[in-house]
């Protein structure tokens, strides 16, 4: 403010400036209020979700470890209804699939696997569901559909076993010469010491010299 004005014309252009931007001020105020206290509600929110997850979770690998598979089944049916926006409900999902593998249901794990790689939260988990539904897939003679599911890819870093599993869908579709391809790149990307390593090498050797692959 001017410092040579007095100190009675101070006030009066205080008064002046309060009317004619008092009711700006005050509701620039009040939003930036609402936005700190509403950003905080949202964290302690998020937080109190994650520990509620956490619990259920916990109960549900407990579970699983004394081979109560229904009451592991129920809990990961809560985790992807109500926290299906943490990665619980995404692990559930993922968990729930497993169980139904191991006991011979495939209809079930699907639907499980094409939900997590849709709605789940966090490009690994996602990647994970969309291969071991593309294995699925395999196994049930349907590569044109696990070929449709890898085409989408959520994290780069899975690309080698992408790759890998390409390879093997396009030995069913009896070309070889794409298998040989797929199976070259997720070799190249794949570091000296992993653990699936000597399996693709293996792969790659056991393939046919020439492209089996009808024109």
């Amino acid at each position: 403010m001017d410092q040579y004005l007095t100190e009675e014309q101070q006030v009066e252009l205080l008064k002046r400036l309060w009317k004619e931007y008092g009711l700006a001020v005050l509701t620039g105020v009040v939003l930036a209020v609402m936005i700190v206290f509403g950003w905080r509600f949202y964290q302690t929110y998020r937080t109190e979700q994650r520990q509620q997850a956490s619990m259920i979770y916990e109960h549900m690998m407990v579970s699983l470890i004394n081979h109560q598979y229904d009451e592991a089944n129920n809990q990961a049916k809560i985790l992807r209804s109500h926290f299906h926006r943490t990665p619980y409900g995404t692990i559930a999902a993922l968990t729930t699939a497993k169980i139904a593998v191991d006991r011979g249901d495939l209809m079930m794990a699907v639907r499980m696997l094409r939900w997590a790689s849709t709605h789940g939260q966090g490009d690994a988990l996602r990647q994970t569901a969309r291969i071991r539904l593309a294995r699925i897939y395999l196994d049930q003679k349907k590569p044109n559909q696990a070929l449709n599911i890898l085409e989408t890819v959520d994290d780069e870093a899975f690309m080698p076993l992408i790759d890998e599993t390409k390879g093997d869908v396009y030995l069913q579709l009896g070309s070889t010469l794409q298998a040989r391809m797929a199976y070259d790149r997720a070799l190249t990307a794949l570091p000296d010491t992993a653990l699936n390593r000597p399996l693709l090498e293996m792969k790659l050797a056991d393939l046919p010299a020439e492209d089996n692959q009808k024109n």
